[in-house]
């Protein structure tokens, strides 16, 4: 016997969220495998994998499906990370609310137009900045680290200490998007935000954010994937695979 388990991520909430494929060679082993999805729901059951949603197994021709009533409604925090809070974490949080197009370079007016874009100072490390819910009413933040090691272990830590006594609802994905910088942002950063060459500075930051924004897209999927795959309630992701 052959058993071949999917994930499925399908935001809407229309496909299942998992799939499991038997094979069994004879016709008379379905009714086996009938009983077999009765033992499953039950194992799951003890487990607590539906976490207080109902789960649902069925069997439909060679194939036991394990599908969420509730997985539409899941809830996130994604909470977005660089340097200055300011550029890259800007603008991954500006493609998962769907304010940057994704299917071309971003203009250089949509990119200097994108919310709190090369507009926050050193003054505002460690502040959670609130870009407004996607749509599927997730909450989504950015914030900037600065040469601190704590701000992000701290979020972290926090977050923890609420699932560990029952307070947390939501899945938390803090995704760190310095990886995605190009030498060219990070020059027109240092421009823009530390020497107050703010023209200059742009021009760097614009050329970067038109040569990286695949990187940006790509590293935003992810962050929403692991979100909703992820068996942790408090994610942490470095994404080091998504550099230019």
């Amino acid at each position: 016997m052959l058993i071949n388990e999917q994930m499925i991520l399908d935001r809407s909430g229309e496909k299942p969220y998992c799939t499991f494929i038997i094979m069994y060679p004879f016709s008379f082993c379905q009714h086996f495998f009938s009983a077999f999805i009765t033992d499953v729901q039950q194992i799951f059951q003890i487990m607590h994998f539906n976490q207080g949603r109902e789960v649902y197994l069925g069997m439909e021709q060679d194939k036991l499906t394990l599908t969420t009533s509730q997985e539409r409604d899941r809830k996130m925090i994604y909470i977005y990370n660089c340097y200055g809070g300011t550029h890259t974490s800007a603008l991954a949080a500006a493609y998962h609310l769907n304010r940057l197009p994704r299917d071309r370079k971003p203009l250089k007016e949509e990119i200097l137009n994108s919310y709190l874009f090369d507009k926050l100072t050193s003054n505002d490390h460690g502040k959670l900045i609130h870009h407004g819910k996607d749509d599927q009413g997730n909450d989504v933040f950015s914030v900037g680290r600065g040469s601190s090691k704590a701000v992000i272990p701290g979020i972290y830590g926090s977050f923890q200490l609420m699932e560990n006594r029952g307070e947390l609802s939501e899945t938390v994905v803090i995704s760190n998007t310095s990886p995605t910088v190009p030498w060219l942002m990070t020059v027109g950063g240092f421009c823009s935000r530390a020497l107050k060459l703010t023209t200059l500075g742009r021009m760097f930051l614009v050329l970067g954010a038109q040569k990286t924004y695949k990187n940006i897209i790509n590293l935003v999927d992810a962050s929403i994937q692991s979100g909703h795959t992820a068996p942790a309630k408090v994610l942490l992701l470095n994404n080091t695979e998504f550099k230019p």
